[in-house]
């Protein structure tokens, strides 16, 4: 069975709120859109981190996280 990323759906927190409550380096915090993503998958910081990423739709916020 393939790997699936965790996603979860939140009701009036912010996409930047997700990701500190997520437990992200508040340094590595900022937009990208999914090309830029996918290319820092095979970096050696994937190895040991998790790729999260957050956004927002009308009042829900997202977060997904992809195993590391």
């Amino acid at each position: 069975m393939p790997e699936q990323p965790d996603l979860v759906f939140v009701s009036g927190i912010d996409s930047h709120d997700l990701l500190l409550r997520r437990g992200v380096v508040q340094q590595t915090v900022r937009e990208r859109t999914h090309e830029p993503a996918k290319e820092s998958t095979p970096s050696i910081w994937a190895a040991s981190r998790p790729l999260v990423r957050a956004g927002r739709c009308g009042t829900w916020g997202y977060v997904i996280q992809s195993a590391g």
